[in-house]
């Protein structure tokens, strides 16, 4: 079986696809991201699978490993698409498809792994003497299963105390993968959609029984511009769709984000290029997925483009 491969590079001459031979032990399908030795680099280079045929016409190397599964079908089209639109090397498009932080293998982002605790079902806990170790069963009596490192803070213990818990076979620890909050800090208050003025709810009907078109909104600061926004995606949500927003200033972030958090909670994902890689790559698959941590509602997207 022979791989059609294309090189993860920006240079004209390499936008072309390369053969590679796939090793009986390996089982590559379209849409992968694969290692593959190319040229004389001593380091071996990204490449994406784009097809599958029987032969080649040249003496081709062998395929190094799979990194992963990146691109379905409707993915791959876009990509050619974008390609063929934009006059970018089909690589350069396919790194738009790609979880931020992975684009380097040898250290690329990898998912936040965390301990987190909880009671064993009809455990007996009434003969604990220790005070340290009663404090984490009332916590967990109250708050279900919950990371260690939250219940240590919260009930002023350690490690130790769970360890022996554990061993008496009162609670149960299990590492989880759990996503990196940038919003961790914020204690923002919920809010309720406010009423809307006339003009609001004049713009808000004509753009909801509207066709499918371009839109513009065109108010001075503080006309109420955000409200019909958020109040549009509001019902976006209720439709069982999504929405993404576009920001044109990064400096516009926070007071955007507190905006939207306030109203929509932890549906939002934020994606600009001031979170950190681990936290770009948990959000990118959060919208990927449709989730938010502890939620299981579709996302709403929130990107700022800077």
């Amino acid at each position: 079986m022979i791989a059609e491969v294309i090189i993860n590079s920006s240079a004209n001459d390499l936008n072309r696809v390369f053969d590679y031979g796939v090793p009986s032990n390996l089982d590559v399908v379209v849409g992968m991201r694969v290692l593959v030795p190319f040229g004389t680099r001593k380091q071996s280079t990204i490449g994406y699978v784009i097809g599958l045929k029987e032969s080649s016409s040249y003496q081709c190397k062998d395929i190094i490993r799979i990194v992963e599964t990146v691109l379905d079908d409707k993915r791959l089209a876009l990509t050619k698409w974008m390609s063929e639109k934009y006059f970018v090397n089909l690589a350069e498009a396919m790194k738009l498809m790609v979880p931020p932080g992975t684009m380097n293998h040898v250290d690329a982002v990898k998912e936040k792994k965390e301990k987190w605790v909880s009671l064993v079902p009809d455990a007996d806990c009434d003969k604990i003497k220790n005070d340290k170790q009663k404090r984490i069963i009332n916590f967990l009596k109250d708050n279900q299963e919950a990371p260690v490192s939250e219940v240590c803070e919260f009930t002023d213990t350690s490690i130790a105390s769970f360890k022996t818990l554990e061993k008496n076979g009162l609670i149960s620890l299990k590492e989880m993968t759990v996503f990196r909050n940038p919003f961790t800090h914020k204690r923002i208050q919920k809010s309720q959609p406010l009423a809307l003025t006339t003009e609001q709810k004049k713009v808000l009907s004509s753009i909801l029984l509207g066709q499918y078109q371009k839109y513009l909104l065109f108010g001075v600061t503080g006309s109420g511009k955000t409200e019909v926004y958020l109040q549009l995606i509001q019902q976006v949500l209720a439709e069982g769709k999504n929405a993404i927003v576009l920001v044109p200033e990064i400096s516009l972030t926070p007071q955007i984000t507190d905006r939207f958090l306030s109203r929509f909670g932890n549906i939002v994902a934020i994606l600009h290029s001031r979170l950190s890689k681990g936290e770009r790559y948990d959000e990118w698959q959060k919208i990927k997925s449709r989730k938010c941590q502890n939620c299981s509602r579709r996302s709403f997207c929130y990107f700022c483009t800077a």
